[in-house]
């Protein structure tokens, strides 16, 4: 899926356009203040979605991508989506994996949710909006307790 698909699907997912609001992307100047200030290069695949679009908040199930001017560094950690309004997903920093990125992660568990961007935006940022999966843990609940894996506590 190319970002301008993925863009195109909050369309057909959301019929009501108040529900999502998806910012025009960032101009580069703004992604490059952004990686001086956080001290990092951003990944291509990252830069890329935050030249499409800087930033995306969802109301119901509650998202929010962060613009690339809202975020911050903690540590190895850049904290960019915030999930079910207190789940925060980050880039972790301290080495670029296999696919040449930084992995994506839960920020409180370092869980690995996927290694790539392209990965988070076209699949699994999906099985949040539409299936209501929680990404950032092991065994994906849905929020009726539904398990896809293993048993853990779905109030979690």
């Amino acid at each position: 899926m190319h970002l301008e698909q993925f863009l195109r699907r909050f369309e057909s997912v959301f019929r009501d356009r108040s529900a999502y609001q998806i910012s025009v992307g960032a101009p580069l100047g703004i992604i490059a203040e952004a990686e001086v200030r956080l001290e990092v290069a951003f990944p291509e695949p990252v830069r890329r979605f935050y030249e499409a679009c800087n930033g995306i908040q969802v109301d119901e199930p509650a998202l929010k991508v962060l613009p690339v001017t809202d975020l911050h560094r903690n540590g190895s950690l850049i904290v960019f989506c915030i999930c079910n309004h207190a789940h925060r997903i980050a880039f972790r920093l301290d080495e670029l994996n296999p696919s040449g990125q930084w992995s994506i992660v839960d920020a409180e568990t370092d869980y690995e949710i996927t290694l790539s961007m392209a990965s988070f935006w076209s699949i699994h940022l999906w099985h949040w909006l539409i299936d209501r999966r929680m990404i950032w843990r092991d065994y994906w609940i849905d929020e009726t307790g539904r398990q896809s894996g293993g048993a853990i506590d779905a109030s979690t």
